[in-house]
């Protein structure tokens, strides 16, 4: 049987290092092994995690209609000869809100290929809900931006706050990037073609912004005619590598209002996070790099 107490030094880090949750449960359900995403995603330390013996407050399900430990618990539907099995559930997290996650439970067999544990791997998920459903739970809490139909400022300030958590929490590995976006004279539009199609150019920036990035990522409304962008697990290359591919795409995008072809550029600074930024001189760093592309010609990236 897996022996968490075996591992490495080596071993450990990269099993924290990774970003999925991990948690290794023997066959009476009791938790060996929490690392540090598990952690993350459900607030529940290791500490407070490893000894536990599921179904327990860390490990139940939340918000849903039958409980975990029943029909709908991958643990106890696994078999040492089956491949690994997939579900999307709910965890508790420790503060008391549903989390929706989606887990794979692998089987660890022993000797004469008898079972004796189970490895779940487990990352956030929104697969229970539907897009509108999503939408609709962020209209309530006031985090989508009413034009765009994208989240807002103050969604994305709370994901990056979220990012640079987790950020200091591995210290290494696994960090993000941030994009700042601005549409080039976008007073132009306005003036020529009115708001209503200032509007639609704001709508279809936006739409392609978020067709553009992967579903781990978050296109946001900054304000005005600036967007921000964050990208999980992106250095400073693959920051400027997805910046240059929205720029591409903005620029390739036309939009008609009342019979008129609209077509407009976009500017991007952006930054890779430190472990010691706030979410002030994190923006701040961007929209400085932001300032150098608009003198540098508009319709450029530059990433520091």
């Amino acid at each position: 049987m897996f022996n968490p107490k075996t591992l490495s030094a080596e071993e450990k880090k990269f099993l924290d290092n990774m970003i999925n949750g991990i948690c290794i449960i023997d066959n009476n359900g009791r938790v060996l092994f929490w690392n540090d995403s598990a952690a993350e995603i459900t607030g529940f330390s290791a500490e407070e995690s490893v000894g536990r013996t599921c179904p327990s407050d860390i490990i139940s399900g939340a918000g849903v209609s039958e409980p975990l430990c029943e029909n709908r618990c991958p643990f106890r539907t696994s078999r040492p000869d089956e491949k690994p099995t997939m579900a999307d559930i709910r965890l508790r997290h420790k503060n008391g809100y549903a989390i929706p996650v989606r887990i794979k439970c692998v089987p660890i067999t022993g000797e004469s290929d008898q079972m004796t544990g189970v490895l779940e791997i487990f990352e956030r998920s929104y697969g229970e809900l539907s897009m509108s459903d999503q939408l609709e739970d962020m209209r309530k809490k006031a985090y989508i931006d009413t034009v765009t139909g994208i989240p807002n400022r103050r969604f994305a300030e709370e994901s990056i706050s979220e990012c640079l958590d987790t950020l200091r929490l591995r210290q290494s590995g696994h960090g993000f990037s941030v994009l700042m976006g601005d549409i080039d004279f976008f007073k132009r539009v306005n003036d020529t073609y009115g708001h209503d199609a200032g509007d639609s150019v704001l709508f279809a920036v936006a739409d392609t912004l978020r067709t553009g990035v992967r579903s781990l990522d978050i296109v946001s409304r900054w304000g005005g005619e600036e967007f921000l962008v964050i990208l999980r697990d992106a250095n400073k290359k693959a920051a400027m590598n997805r910046a240059e591919a929205l720029r591409r795409a903005v620029a390739k995008r036309t939009v008609v209002d009342d019979g008129n072809a609209i077509t407009v550029t976009i500017s991007f600074g952006g930054t890779e996070a430190r472990p010691e930024d706030t979410i002030e001189s994190l923006t701040e760093r961007a929209d400085e790099c932001l300032y150098m592309s608009k003198e540098g010609g508009r319709n450029r990236s530059t990433i520091l």
